[in-house]
Formats: C-alpha cells, structure tokens, sequence
C-alpha cells in the first residue's frame, strides 16, 4: 500500500512485515475475526463513561492491531515529537504464540494515522481535508457505506441446559441462513418480536443503573428479564434436530426443524450464551433487517403516529394475519407456514397501494 509523499512519510519502514490485507467489508471477516470485533466493541461500551466517551477511532485502532496480528511491546512515548512516536510491534500468528520472536520493528503513529484516516471527498488538493486524507482501510466498519453483516456465522452449535449436570446431553442446533431463507412468517415474527422485547428491556436496564435509584435486587431482576429475552430470541432463531412430520410426503423425519414451541422450550439452552457471539449475532441481525428494510421500504417505513399508541407486536401480528386471510385467502395456519418473504411481499404491495391511495385523496 503505497504512502502518500511528505517528509515525514519518507522515514525507514519495512512495510512487508505487515499484513495489510484485512478484511474489506464485514462479509469479509470470518467468524474468529467478527469475535475479535466483537470484543472490541464490548471494551469500549464498558468503559465509556462521561470522561471516557465511546470512540470509533479508538475501536479501529484496536481491530487494526488484533486483524493484523500485531502485538504491542511497547506503547508510544509521549515525551517525543508526535511524528517521532511509535508503537514498538512483532508480529504473531497463531503458529508462533508458543515460540516468539524477537522480530520487532516500530510502527509509527503517522503510518497508523494514514492507514485508518478516512479517504477525501474532495479533489482540492490544497483542502485541509485532501491534505489529511488516508487510506481508511477499516472504514467499512462504520456502516456508512451501507455494508453490514449478513452471513451467519454459526452453522451449527451444541448447547446444554443451563444448570444441567456434567454427564447432560447436548442438544444441536443449526442457525439461520443468508436471508433468512426458510423461515416461515410465524419464525420470522417470534424472532423480530423477541429482539424487540430484548432492546426495549436492555435500554431500560441500562437506564436503571444510570439513574442509581433502584435496588441491587431490581437491576438484577432486570438483567435476568434481559437474559431471557436473549435466550428466547436465540431459541427461536436455532432450529433444533427434532423429528417432525414432512409436510410433502407425510412420513416422520429427523433433522434440523422449526418448532412452534422452541421459544420456549429450548430457552435454558441458550442461557449463558457467550457475550463476543452474541455480539456478532447482533451484528448480523443488524446487517440483515438493513437489507429486507431495501428490499421492503413500505414495509419497513416508520410511520408517524401523532397522538396514537405505538401498535403492539400482537397487533401487528393479528392485523397482518387478518389481511392475508382477507386478500390472499388463507387461513391463520397457512399464513403462520408461509415463507415470510412472500408475506412481507405482500405487505409491501398493499403498503405501497395504500400510500398511493392516501396521496390520490389529498389532491
């Protein structure tokens, strides 16, 4: 990666002892690399406080030394000239943890600065911005650009009780696939629902302890209602491997299905689930309602609601399901078995039809 000329950016640096092919967008990262991520972000949200505010850059500047497999032997000394700081650095791959070199070389905060500044957007070559432009070789990572997670990175997991013995068996279970693909409506509401349930219970929880008004056994009754809605969510979105009956051909089967019951019944599985995985998952969801709210926009439009009562999920359940035994002649079973997919296409053509409406009657 070629460095922009100066004299500051003309001093001795063997840039090949670094890998700078790191991942170019979060579909790009695998799954080791999103937990790394995934980490970082959790650092930094636990430590921010009123002097410590949360900052990308310091998030970047951490996922820049874990992705490149730098380890830091020496930070920067502050009583030098900036342009003279550096990070005394080695390399270390998974191969050399138990046999280090003593390979170091230093990495200069002026290198760092180019390789994590964001590009210009700008062809002034005499703005301020052009001047301090970089290679913002991690600037996929704010989301800015509309690139977001949508692979799920756990196929397949086994998972105890929560509580169970140590002889308990484990249970399997297979994630999700890109788009959600097989999911049937009712899945995709429970699942949509239960994330709902575990944001607006979080917040509070985290309202709570920033108000210092309640007691030690209020916050933590409210962190174990945040734990259940996790662990439901997550029971809603694993299949588990249970013998089902094959709609097409009738016989009993075994294999990786959607139950109606396994928000539910397979919650105390996923109690304890690890905090850098559910991040990520987090991070997945995220990516994945970014791309049915562009494939959906009626669907997804936040509409103003004046004076009235936000709808709750059950009305929005019930409302969607009356609609499509209304327009497409279904009954509630055959709607809760469609692909969701093909029920939010419908949704997005009645919204777009009704919005054309509502614009007709205004003239």
């Amino acid at each position: 990666m070629a460095l922009p000329t100066g004299s500051k950016m003309q001093a001795p640096f063997d840039s090949r002892r670094i890998d700078l092919n790191l991942p170019k967008h979060w579909n790009g990262c695998s799954r080791e690399q999103l937990e790394i991520i995934a980490d970082i972000f959790r650092d930094q949200v636990e430590r921010e406080d009123r002097y410590h505010p949360f900052s990308m850059e310091n998030v970047k500047l951490a996922a820049f030394f874990l992705l490149a497999n730098l380890e830091i032997l020496a930070y920067p000394d502050t009583r030098l000239p900036q342009d003279e700081q550096f990070y005394l650095c080695r390399v270390v791959t998974p191969a050399d943890k138990n046999h280090p070199t003593d390979d170091s070389f230093p990495l200069y905060l002026w290198q760092i600065n180019y390789w994590l500044s964001p590009k210009a957007k700008t062809d002034n070559k005499q703005s301020a911005e052009y001047i301090a432009h970089g290679a913002d070789i991690l600037g996929w990572m704010d989301s800015k650009n509309g690139m977001f997670l949508t692979w799920f990175p756990y196929d397949e997991i086994s998972r105890k009780k929560q509580g169970a013995g140590i002889f308990a068996k484990k249970k399997r279970f297979r994630g999700p696939r890109t788009d959600l693909d097989g999911f049937s409506w009712a899945q995709y509401r429970f699942a949509s629902d239960m994330m709902g349930t575990y944001t607006q219970l979080s917040n509070s929880l985290i309202k709570m302890q920033q108000m210092k008004k309640f007691t030690p056994e209020q916050i933590e009754k409210q962190a174990k209602n945040v734990e259940l809605a996790k662990a439901m969510f997550l029971a809603v979105i694993f299949n588990g491997e249970v013998k089902y009956l094959d709609a097409n051909s009738g016989l009993v089967r075994k294999g990786f299905h959607y139950d109606s019951l396994q928000c539910t019944e397979n919650a105390d599985y996923f109690k304890g689930f690890p905090e850098n995985q559910w991040q990520v998952i987090l991070f997945w969801w995220t990516g994945t309602m970014h791309v049915l709210s562009k494939r959906f926009p009626h669907v997804f439009k936040v509409q103003p609601t004046k004076k009235q009562k936000p709808s709750a999920p059950l009305e929005i359940y019930t409302a969607t399901t009356a609609t499509m035994q209304k327009y497409a002649g279904l009954t509630e079973d055959q709607v809760n078995n469609q692909s969701y997919s093909l029920v939010l296409e419908h949704l997005e053509r009645l919204s777009k039809e009704n919005e054309e409406m509502e614009k007709m009657r205004r003239k």
